[in-house]
């Protein structure tokens, strides 16, 4: 079975995610690539050989058959993104937060349920070897009791300093709310 994906964000978290779902997911048909700046969309399509292209996802929505979306646009936009692919029926893979809110987190989960499709968020350490052995050591007891824990990852490159606009990405630590 080959899934059907768009992806909406051709920005630099999209290119990664172009070159992982071009090269490395066999099991997947990348047909649609969005971003608002049509050149961008474009040079990210030729690259990976992507058929469609809109600076629009609720065009792409109308006109393409998708299985699924990727969803790798700025922070502030994820919500509404969320609820038009929830709108049209389609899985998710967001990048990471799915909102800026807890609320608006609870939002996306509750429209994902009501339209029945699958909503994941990108988190690459829940699949990280060394995350995944160093839970499996606490439950058994081997490590002991943790009290605090302190990871640094950093990217090659620094991101636009306009995704560190608390109004755009909610800042570069999103807190606030007591249950954080």
């Amino acid at each position: 079975m080959t899934i059907r994906i768009g992806l909406i964000g051709a920005g630099r978290m999209g290119k990664v995610f172009a070159h992982t779902l071009a090269f490395n997911v066999t099991e997947v048909d990348l047909v649609s690539i969005v971003d608002t700046d049509e050149t961008t969309a474009r040079e990210v399509a030729a690259r990976y050989n992507v058929p469609n292209v809109f600076t629009d996802y609720h065009r792409m929505f109308d006109e393409i058959k998708l299985d699924a979306v990727v969803i790798t646009t700025p922070t502030a936009t994820h919500l509404e993104v969320i609820r038009a692919a929830t709108a049209a029926g389609k899985h998710i893979f967001c990048e990471k937060p799915l909102a800026q809110t807890l609320q608006g987190c609870d939002e996306a989960i509750a429209a994902a349920q009501g339209a029945g499709v699958k909503l994941m968020v990108g988190f690459m350490r829940r699949f990280d070897a060394a995350y995944i052995m160093a839970k499996q050591k606490i439950n058994e007891g081997v490590i002991g009791k943790p009290v605090m824990f302190k990871a640094v990852g950093r990217d090659p490159k620094r991101t636009s300093l306009e995704f560190a606009k608390r109004e755009n990405s909610g800042g570069l630590i999103l807190y606030g709310h007591p249950r954080f």
